[in-house]
């Protein structure tokens, strides 16, 4: 799983603001959701903006090095990776202040 923000070229998305938003992911899913070895299943957060595409190059190579590197294209994914998803898009509802990245 990458995790991507896709507002960094919001004004209100700072460097400090990106590491905060990110650090609370990390804090609150990171542990919670890991594949049968025990390893995160969460590869990493990634922030790009998607009205100048700042970051996508760099977004779509590190898809690719991990889809290969995990060989799990083509594969069933488990059903916790929905959860994630579901709560991360309930954090949305839930911010008030600042662009949800």
């Amino acid at each position: 799983i990458i995790l991507v923000g896709t507002h960094a070229d919001d004004p209100a998305c700072n460097y400090q603001y990106i590491e905060t938003f990110f650090n609370e992911l990390r804090e609150r899913y990171f542990k919670r959701f890991k594949g049968m070895n025990g390893v995160s299943s969460i590869k990493m957060c990634m922030a790009v903006g998607s009205k100048r595409r700042q970051g996508i190059r760099s977004l779509m190579d590190i898809i690719g090095q991990t889809a290969y590197q995990t060989r799990l294209v083509g594969k069933l994914y488990p059903r916790s990776w929905l959860r994630l998803e579901t709560q991360i898009c309930a954090i949305r509802g839930r911010r008030e202040n600042g662009p949800f990245l």
